[in-house]
Parts: C-alpha cells; sequence; structure tokens
C-alpha cells in the first residue's frame, strides 16, 4: 500500500485496557496512520456516527458490549469499514464464527505480532481503498455519462431547433426566391407584349414561339436554367425590332432591300446587347444572337455550324420559322424541307411528333372548374383559368396569373380606358 493511503487512513482502536490502547497508538503512529481511541464499544459506536473511520482494530472481550457485536453493529451502519479483533486463545473460536459470518476482516491473537497486525491492516486498507476507488470511478462514470446524456439531449435539442430554423429558413427563401422568378418571368413577359405590340404581324407571335420551344425543350429533356433560358430567350428574340422603322417591320423577307437585310441580320447581335447588362439574361441573350444560324453553316451572324449552335437557338430557330409562317401546312413543309440544312434533323423530328402542334392555335373551351366573372367581383387571391385579354386584343395575363389588390385596380381602370368590359374566367 503506498504511503499517501497510510497517511490518510484513519484506524478507531477501540480497548478497555489503557496500556493496550497506547500500545496500539504508538505502534500505528509511526506507520503514519490517524488514531482515534474508544475505552468502550458504546463510545466506538458514537465515533463511528461522527468521525470518518477507515478500519477499527477492537478486543474481543470487554465490559458490556463485546468486540463481536460492536463489529456487528458496526458492519450494518458502516460496511466499508475494515473490521479487525484482537482476541486471546479462549475466544479464537467465537472469533472465527464473525469472520465466517463476514463482520470481521480478520482476527489477530494476543499478544499480537507487530509485523503481523501492521500487515493485517496494511492488506485491509488496501483491500478497502480499491474497492472506494472502483465506487469513486463508478460513480463518477455514471455522472459524467448522466452529464453527456444531458449535453447530448441539449444538443439534440439544439441541433432540432437549428434544423427547424434551417428548415424554415430554407422555405422562405425558396418562396422569396419563387417570387422572383414569377416576378421575372412576369416582367419578361410584360417586354414579350410589348415587342408583339409593335407591328400586326408580330401579334401573339412572341408567346407561341415560346410555347412550342419549351414544350420541345421538355421531349428533349432539358430542364433546370437550360430551360428557363430558352423559355426567356424565346420570349424576347425578337426584342431588338422594337428599333425598326414601319417601311422594314411589315415587309416580308423577300421584299427588304440589301440595306434593309444588313439591319435585320444585326437584330440578333443587336438584342444581344440590350440583354447583356442584365445577369440573368446573359444565356438567353447567346441564345437569342445564334437562334439565326443554319445547321450547314449558312447562317448568320457568326456563321456557326451543327452542334456549335446552343441546342437552345436552335430549338427556337425551328419554333421561330414556323410560327412566322400563316398557313400550317405551308410551315410544316417548309421546315421539313430544310432539315439537315437550316434546322437540326433531330430536334425537326422530335418537333413534329408533339401533339401540342396540332392544337397550338385553338381556344381552350371553358372548364367545368372555371367561371366567367365581372371585374366588379374580382377577390385579391382569385386565379384566371384563362389569359385576360384587352378589348383590343392584347394579352394582359397568363391563365394561372393569382389576383391581388393592386392588379384588380388596374384591371378597373383599363377598362374604363376602354369604356368596355373584359371577359374573365377564374377557377372556382
Amino acid at each position: 500500500m503506498n504511503k499517501n493511503i497510510e497517511r490518510t487512513a484513519s484506524i478507531l482502536v477501540v480497548d478497555d485496557e489503557k496500556n493496550i490502547l497506547s500500545s496500539l497508538e504508538r505502534l500505528l503512529r509511526r506507520q503514519g496512520f490517524e488514531i482515534i481511541k474508544a475505552s468502550n464499544a458504546q463510545d466506538g459506536l458514537h465515533l463511528l456516527s461522527n468521525t470518518h473511520i477507515d478500519l477499527i482494530i477492537t478486543d474481543m472481550r470487554m465490559p458490556g458490549m463485546g468486540g463481536a457485536e460492536f463489529l456487528s453493529l458496526a458492519a450494518k451502519s458502516h460496511p466499508n469499514i475494515v473490521r479487525i479483533v484482537l482476541t486471546g486463545y479462549a475466544d479464537l473460536d467465537s472469533a472465527m464464527d464473525a469472520i465466517n459470518s463476514g463482520d470481521i476482516y480478520r482476527y489477530v491473537s494476543k499478544p499480537w505480532n507487530d509485523s503481523d497486525l501492521i500487515n493485517a491492516i496494511r492488506s485491509g486498507l488496501e483491500k478497502k481503498f480499491l474497492k472506494d476507488e472502483r465506487i469513486r470511478l463508478t460513480k463518477l462514470v455514471a455522472k459524467k455519462n448522466q452529464q453527456l446524456k444531458e449535453l447530448n439531449t441539449q444538443l439534440e435539442a439544439k441541433v432540432n431547433k437549428s434544423t427547424h430554423e434551417l428548415e424554415e429558413a430554407n422555405k422562405k427563401l425558396n418562396s422569396h426566391s419563387k417570387m422572383i422568378d414569377e416576378s421575372y418571368l412576369n416582367t419578361v413577359k410584360v417586354f414579350s407584349d410589348v415587342i408583339d405590340m409593335r407591328s400586326e404581324h408580330l401579334k401573339g407571335h412572341s408567346r407561341r414561339v415560346a410555347e412550342l420551344s419549351v414544350a420541345v425543350s421538355k421531349k428533349l429533356g432539358l430542364s433546370g436554367s437550360d430551360f428557363k433560358d430558352i423559355l426567356y430567350a424565346a420570349l424576347l428574340h425578337d426584342l431588338a425590332k422594337i428599333s425598326l422603322p414601319d417601311s422594314v417591320i411589315n415587309k416580308a423577307d423577300n421584299r427588304v432591300t440589301p440595306e434593309e437585310l444588313k439591319l435585320i441580320q444585326r437584330l440578333p447581335v443587336v438584342t444581344e446587347g440590350l440583354l447583356m447588362p442584365m445577369k440573368a439574361l446573359r444565356n438567353a441573350a447567346k441564345l437569342i444572337r445564334s437562334h439565326h444560324e443554319h445547321w450547314d453553316g449558312t447562317g448568320y451572324p457568326d456563321g456557326k455550324k451543327g452542334e456549335s449552335i446552343p441546342i437552345g437557338a436552335r430549338i427556337i430557330s425551328i419554333a421561330d420559322d414556323y410560327c412566322s409562317i400563316a398557313d400550317a401546312e405551308k410551315a410544316r413543309l417548309y421546315i421539313l424541307q430544310n432539315s439537315g440544312k437550316i434546322y437540326d434533323p433531330r430536334i425537326v423530328t422530335v418537333f413534329f411528333e408533339l401533339n401540342e402542334l396540332s392544337a397550338q392555335n385553338a381556344i381552350p373551351p371553358q372548364k367545368a372548374s372555371e367561371k366567367k366573372i365581372k371585374s366588379s367581383d374580382l377577390k385579391s387571391g382569385m386565379t384566371l383559368s384563362m389569359d385576360l385579354i384587352t378589348p383590343d386584343g392584347t394579352k394582359l395575363l397568363d391563365a394561372g396569373f393569382v389576383l391581388d389588390d393592386h392588379v384588380i385596380d388596374s384591371i378597373f381602370l383599363i377598362e374604363q380606358s376602354f369604356e368596355k368590359n373584359m371577359e374573365i374566367f377564374i377557377h372556382e
């Protein structure tokens, strides 16, 4: 047993003979133990209840309460204290019975041998301190485990809270992003409508080109930013035509002068330049620049050919030319005849596989879930089931647009300016 344990060990010596107490005290103090003395069992029990004791040494035979009974009571109240009994030959059987019952760690015969007694004490204390240390460590581990459990619980709560806050933030961000995308698309559509108002020849053209381009893009499996760029490019591909004089914009292509043709062929580049300052439209602007390039390299403005032409530009090229020819059958024949020359043959095949082509100009029938409504009955939150068209035929809002108070007020003002009500259809 190490010296640190010896110095901290406290030993209660109980004996009715003063000379025995003095002898034990001298012996044990030399070993570095703290000694506490009692001259009878009752005093010993009192000291046990008020003093820290590591080991008890008591005489077997004492007046009143004997050593065996004293140690038995001590074992019940303080089971971790090491108990040693001093016994004469006559009490040996009683001491052995006490050892067997577990009340006594060891007995030492009188007169004792100092070395034997010290060894018995050290052995008992070593065993006790190892047990105490094991108990201490067990409690410490249990305490640390409980603290760890509490920390884990707190951490889990914080993680759950942070996760919830992050999910809510993502929802708000996604909602905000969706609102921005919708607002941006609506703005692009407004520009598209302004372009189409430039000439009767262009009326509704950009929307039709966009519808066909979107349908082909879906069929080809395009998505994400590519899909969005094609939609924006299709809606704005004629933006620079606003700058053309009326004498040019209303002419057929085969009637323009060489100077006017040069002006027309610069339009894709001009449109790209107009859109380049807007970061979200830069890719769309590149598609617009290339939508008059030909599959065989004979197009303009850069003479690109084949796969070097962006796929979005190749899609818009077919949709644009198809919608520019009034007669559907002539348009179909023109596209097919120029497949592999002006147009990408693969996209031409996909283009004519679409069922949407046969119904692109059809007016959708009124659905059972929609109803016609007066502007005075409009309420915020209502959703248009059909495009909203002004009395002069200009499209204002797309089907699916959700009305708010500001838009409803604008509809009132437009009807007042035309002095005529518009046909408004909403989802019930």
